[in-house]
């Protein structure tokens, strides 16, 4: 397997020119013989966390701090592999992953009077 490469293109090959359309011309098909769903992009992992405190402040009055964190770990989640381009000859294209998908961490406090 290449570096960079999230699977081995060489494992795929796309299906013979097949007649299409018209009797006697011939256009090339995108589709192969792998069955739906058989690669499965990187795992995702997201943890969400949120603490918060409710202080009495008189018998009729509250305050609530509260802190939310998105993706706390802060682990990238990467997005599915682009596949090799469409027409390219057998086992040529790469399929690297590209970007992330997601947000980095995200911090936000509140504060909540009620009266």
């Amino acid at each position: 397997m290449n570096n960079g490469n999230w699977l081995n293109p060489l494992a795929y090959s796309p299906d013979p020119s097949a007649p299409v359309g018209t009797p006697g011309t011939v256009e090339g098909t995108v589709y192969g013989n792998s069955p739906r769903n058989c690669v499965v992009g990187p795992h995702q992992r997201n943890v969400d966390l949120t603490m918060g405190k409710t202080f009495q402040l008189t018998e009729q009055q509250n305050l609530r701090f509260r802190a939310d964190f998105f993706n706390l770990f802060n682990h990238p989640s990467f997005n599915n592999p682009v596949p090799a381009s469409v027409g390219s000859d057998p086992g040529t294209g790469s399929t690297p992953i590209t970007s992330v998908v997601g947000t980095p961490r995200l911090i936000q406090f509140s504060l909540k009077y009620s009266f």
